[in-house]
């Protein structure tokens, strides 16, 4: 079965990337097997940073970029797919 998720959240990505599932952050880009370590690795690093009080960046309001970006995303997927 094949399927696309949009979610921002890293952990649930690498765990559908194991299942074979297609995986788009909801900033429009494609978490895949060759990334997702990496966003992963900052996952832990930001959280153990968060744990230490240390300052952490904030998010970043979305943009009409963004929003562009994950449609055009959606659709390449699709379309790749087909």
């Amino acid at each position: 079965m094949w399927s696309v998720n949009i979610t921002q959240d890293y952990g649930l990505a690498s765990l559908l990337i194991l299942k074979g599932a297609r995986v788009i952050h909801v900033n429009g880009f494609i978490l895949d097997e060759d990334n997702i370590y990496s966003y992963l690795a900052s996952r832990y690093e930001s959280a153990k940073a968060r744990r230490s009080k240390k300052k952490t960046k904030q998010m970043k309001k979305r943009s009409s970029d963004m929003q562009e970006n994950l449609l055009s995303c959606v659709k390449f997927t699709i379309e790749s797919h087909n």
